[in-house]
Order: C-alpha cells, then structure tokens, then sequence
C-alpha cells in the first residue's frame, strides 16, 4: 500500500509553494506518517525514516535560499562520477587524494566562472612569486 497525501489543486512540491501552503498541510503530512509508523512493512520502514529526518527534510521551507532539491550537489558531481567510471579510480589511496584535490579545484573553478587551466599554472608559480590564491 503506498503512501498518499492528496495535495491542493495546482500545489507543487517547490520551496515557494510549501511556504504558502497552510499549516494544516504540513500537519497532515505528520499525522500521515504517525498512522503508517508501527507498520512492518516497508511503508512503515518509509514512515519511521521520514519521521527521524523530519527537521532537515523542510530546511528549504525555513531557510531562504536551500533550494528542496539536490540537483545543484549532483551536478556539481557529475564530472567526477564520469571521470571515475571512465578511468575506472586510481588503486590507491593516495591517488584517490590527489583525484579529489584535483576535481574540487576544477569544480571550484567551474562555479567561480574562472579558466581552470590559466588558474591552475598560475598556482604552482606561486610558491616563486609569493602571489596569493585567487581562488582559495
């Protein structure tokens, strides 16, 4: 039996239509998941998991700027999963650092909107230089 909550016409499960959404709303939500939470099936497993995440999982309601969904961090991962299944990892453990290193910089760089190749030549000259990182 899968768990249901019918939801007002025209209401999406994004941050700006939950902030309007009434209070009751969110209390059926909880009172939903009590009724199903002593079941020992998986709908039940669903309830008791949800009802110990309950604090995080309407972070995006609370705090502006979360955004109810993780498509921005998968993203962000994308390259890294590619590069890993394509390369098939490094085979040791300091190899995996130093993959991790690397794609943090190249993804840091991405989102700063910065060249990552100029930026990372520019890095290893400044030791010599005593210039200071633009992008830490």
């Amino acid at each position: 039996m899968a768990i249901s909550l019918p939801l007002p016409t025209g209401l999406s499960l994004d941050a700006a239509s939950w902030k309007q959404t009434p209070l009751v709303v969110r209390q059926g939500v909880i009172h939903l998941l009590a009724q199903y939470r002593q079941r020992r099936d998986e709908a039940g497993a669903l309830a008791r998991t949800l009802e110990r995440e309950m604090g995080s999982l309407w972070t995006f309601v609370v705090e502006d700027g979360v955004e109810p969904t993780n498509n921005r961090a998968e993203k962000a991962l994308r390259f890294a999963v590619l590069w890993r299944k394509l390369m098939q990892g490094t085979h040791n453990e300091k190899g995996d650092r130093w993959v991790e290193r690397m794609l943090s910089w190249r993804e840091t760089c991405r989102l700063r909107g910065m060249p990552t190749f100029p930026v990372s030549i520019g890095w290893a000259h400044m030791p010599r230089t005593g210039a200071s990182s633009t992008v830490a």
